[in-house]
């Protein structure tokens, strides 16, 4: 079921014009008109919602914090996974390298300066600029 379209004539300044052909496939639209209807459906949602803000506040608040769940939830998944690919390959160093408990230690806490001292991240080309063992 399509709705009945009115054509009327809009004018917008060149710079408006062009911003909204650089995004029109970015936001998944095919033409000047769909993002015009998009963007005047969004404008007015949100006039209507500010209205209701008491009423809405809480509808959106535990719409967020469900999504805010979400994304912890996935994150603590993801961080479980590299704990464990970290937790590998610290074993194969450990039995390949020989290493014995003193030397294991070492190497960590000159590890933690490392990404400590280069903001959480410690490139290949660092340790071997530096010529770390």
């Amino acid at each position: 079921m399509s709705q009945r379209k009115e054509k009327f004539g809009v004018s917008l300044p060149a710079e408006t014009v062009k911003l909204m052909d650089e995004n029109l496939l970015r936001l998944g639209l095919s033409s000047r008109a769909k993002l015009v209807d998009a963007a005047v459906n969004e404008y007015i949602s949100l006039h209507i919602l500010k209205q209701f803000p008491d009423e809405l506040s809480e509808i959106y608040g535990a719409i967020e914090a469900r999504g805010i769940k979400a994304m912890e939830d996935r994150m603590a998944g993801l961080l479980y996974k590299i704990a464990i690919e970290i937790a590998q390959m610290n074993l194969l160093l450990y039995d390949e390298m020989g290493l014995n408990d003193d030397d294991f230690y070492n190497l960590r806490r000159d590890a933690a300066k490392m990404v400590n001292h280069n903001g959480g991240i410690v490139h290949l080309k660092t340790i071997a600029k530096n010529k770390y063992r």
